[in-house]
Parts: C-alpha cells; structure tokens; sequence
C-alpha cells in the first residue's frame, strides 16, 4: 500500500472504510438449546431453517424477523430441507422408521407439509439427512445415518422420485450435492470394519456410482460437502475422537481425488467456503476459518457453536445455522441489540434409535462438567461404563458403539441408559437393531 493511500484512509471518517465482512448472529432470529439441523435460502432473502422439534421456521426480510411455519404434530425429526422456490420445497426426517413419511412436501411456504414418501419408486430409506434442490425440476436426497444407504432423485419436481439402495457401497450417507444433472456426490460412511469416511461420485445423474475416496479410520464420517466452485470442493469430517486434530477433505480436480487436510479440531460437522480459499467448519467443538483453502485454520469466534449448514450468495453474503441463525456480510452496527444468552443443560434424545451398531446422545452444558454414561440391560444389570471425561461448555455428543466394558458386542435388545452431566442426571431407553452390514 503506498503512503499516500494509507494516508487518505487514516484522514477518512470511521465509516467510509469498508470493513470485512464478518458473522454475526441474527438479533431476531430463533433459538434452540441444541441446533437447528438445517438452512436453506432460495433467494437471498427467503430463509428457512429445521429443527429435530419438528419446526420450521421462514423469514421473508434476510432475516430481519421470523416466523414459526409449521409444527410437526407427530413430533418427527426434521433433518434436512430443500426448496425449489420459494414457496415449494421439502423437509427429510430422521426418525420415521422405514416405509414411514420420511420425506414432506410444501407448496405453501411451509404453512402446511403433506407426505411425499407415496411418490417414491423403489427402496424406501429409514430417513433423509440431505436434500439438495439444483433446479426447479431436479432434486436429490440421501439418508440415513441409521443405516441402509439410499440415494433418492427427481427430475419432475417432485410429481415423481426414485431411490436406490446403495447398502453394498455404503455403511450410511448423509449428504448429497450435484454440481449439475450428471456430475454429483454423496458422503458418509464406509461398508465393511472399520466403517470409515466415504465419498462417491457419479457422471450419469446417480444411475451408478464409483468410490472417490475413503480411509479405515473407525471414528471418521464423512459429514457435509460443499463446492465453492466447479473444481475445488471440501468435505467435513466428523470424527468421534474427543482429542487431537481432526481433518477435512479438499479436491482440486471436481471431485475425481480427495487430500487430507487436518483441523485443529475433532467433531467437525458444517463446511462453507464463501471462495476457494476463505471457508469455515463448526461442529461439537470451537468453529474454525481458513484463508489459504484449508492449509492453516484458527478459531472463528464470530460464529455459533454447532453449525451443521451453510447457505451462500456470492462472496459477501451467507447464513449459516447452529443454536441461532448467523448472517455473514456487513459488520452489524451498535445500535443492533445482544441476542439473549442464558445457558442452560439440555439433554436431547438419542439418534438413531433403534440403531444398528453405534448411537449418539447429544447435550448442551451450561459449563465445564464430568460426563458419565452407564447402560444397562433389560434386567436392570449394568453392561457399560463409559467416562466421557471432563467437556467444556457449548454442544457435544457421546457416542456408544454398543459395547460391554471388555470391548465384546453386545445382542441386539433394548437397554436403559443413565447419563451424568455434573451433578444431573437424564435416562432414557435404548433399541439396538440387528445390523444389515
């Protein structure tokens, strides 16, 4: 920078010098003491988000202000959403059970949502995790992290679908993302032992599909995908692993190869990058940002804890969901008031449940807190111990691999949980399935 510019910047009042775009939370927007599990935005001021409540929630102004849509009376888990227009889209639930409405349609804006499984041809998955609306005609889906991988697709906008079950390639799938009708990709989780990370990728709008990448590491799910552009695209790593680094990973070529990229930072579930360079990841732990495409990483403190989606519109503007909804563009100005933070412990249910082979109990502490699980079997006998250890404050998950304390696996059958956050306590039920790998 030459001395005379750097001059006439100092001279200029404050506000004339642009600053850089920052995250910063939507004042008005919702909350939910866990996360919002999704976001889509048809229109750079039509938002929409999801929550595993069974709510939807819409704001119509970039979201300046909110309104909750729809209530799910059957109380389901809303995982995923994708929107057409503004008005037309769908909702993908976790919990339904196969054969189940595990996909909903709106054409109303969210007002109403009326099953859509009925218009599935083929397979029919246990949930949909990911939606991803390319056009006005060509939507796809995939799900679920209850086991069975299934890839599901319309190229009528939704008047007709068709599935298929992917189960010999995949262990799970949770995301899906098309960069037009031929070329796509699907990420989750590995067949075989170890179950780790998988990408697939097809070049004929999902008729086949090949093995891109994958690693033998057990604790690795591949989690979310996303492409800043045609040839550079990042895949999130969510690793259950409570120490040490964790990894994404990065192809420059489409999507044809993967590198490891490592995160100073394990249980990394949402991936944005607003360019090729200039990305951030969040999940169970502190989100992080890069600026050199992944290269190095540090803390983004300007942005929520658990964020599971993002949502872009060029290079200076994007949202993003975790426990509120944050918007990536101007700084916000003084005169915008602090959105209200009491931390509480919110313990949520298990998922999946039933589940094939591992199971997640995700909770939220107020602050720093052992965390204890016990499970027991239906006659009341105690058969695990697992010390989750001291967490820190913010969202978090335990995962139990449905294993008695010598490390033997345990019959399929209903258990009892106990866990102890601090000096609380929450139990509940559990239901292991019998595995179909």
């Amino acid at each position: 920078m030459s001395f005379r510019y750097a001059l006439l910047l100092a001279l200029l009042p404050a506000a004339a010098v642009a600053q850089a775009p920052t995250w910063s939370v939507l004042p008005t927007s919702p909350s939910n003491v866990f996360r919002f599990d999704d976001i889509e935005a048809p229109s750079p001021t039509t938002i929409y988000v999801a929550s595993g409540d069974g709510e939807v929630w819409r704001s119509l102004d970039g979201g300046e202000s909110w309104a909750l849509r729809y209530t799910d009376p059957d109380e389901r888990y809303f995982r995923s959403l994708g929107f057409v227009s503004e008005t037309h889209g769908w909702v993908g639930t976790l919990d339904a059970g196969q054969g189940e409405d595990v996909l909903l349609e709106t054409t109303d804006g969210g007002q109403t949502f009326t099953p859509a499984t009925d218009r599935i041809t083929g397979p029919l998955p246990f949930g949909i995790c990911g939606i991803h609306a390319l056009d006005d005609e060509a939507v796809y889906a995939t799900g679920d992290i209850a086991g069975g991988a299934y890839f599901l697709r319309t190229l009528d906008g939704g008047q007709t679908w068709t599935s298929l079950d992917l189960s010999a390639q995949a262990w799970f799938l949770v995301d899906v993302l098309f960069l037009d009708r031929q070329r796509g990709f699907l990420v989750g989780a590995a067949t075989g032992e170890p179950a780790g990370a998988i990408v697939l990728g097809t070049e004929d709008g999902g008729l086949t599909w090949t093995e891109r990448y994958r690693n033998d590491v057990a604790s690795d799910w591949a989690w979310k995908i996303h492409f800043p552009t045609r040839d550079v695209g990042y895949v999130s790593i969510e690793s259950t692993k409570t120490s040490g680094d964790g990894a994404i990973l990065k192809t420059t070529d489409g999507g044809q190869t993967w590198q490891v990229l490592p995160v100073p930072s394990t249980s990394m579930q949402g991936i944005g990058f607003v360019d090729e360079q200039t990305g951030w990841i969040g999940g169970y732990r502190t989100p992080q940002v890069t600026t050199d495409g992944g290269q190095t990483w540090s803390s983004a403190f300007d942005l929520g804890s658990a964020v599971n989606r993002f949502a872009f519109f060029g290079d200076s503007l994007a949202y993003a969901v975790a426990e509120r909804v944050y918007r990536y563009g101007d700084p916000p100005t003084a005169s915008e008031p602090a959105p209200p933070a009491e931390p509480v412990l919110w313990v949520g249910d298990p998922y999946p449940n039933p589940f094939p082979e591992r199971v997640l109990l995700p909770y939220r502490l107020p602050a720093p807190a052992e965390v204890t699980l016990e499970v027991f079997d239906a006659a009341g006998r105690r058969v695990a111990l697992v010390r989750h250890g001291l967490r820190t404050a913010g969202p978090d998950e335990l995962l139990w691999a449905a294993r008695d304390d010598a490390g033997n696996e345990l019959p399929a059958g209903v258990y009892l949980y106990r866990l102890q956050v601090g000096e609380e306590t929450a139990t509940g039920r559990l239901v292991k399935a019998g595995t179909g790998r």
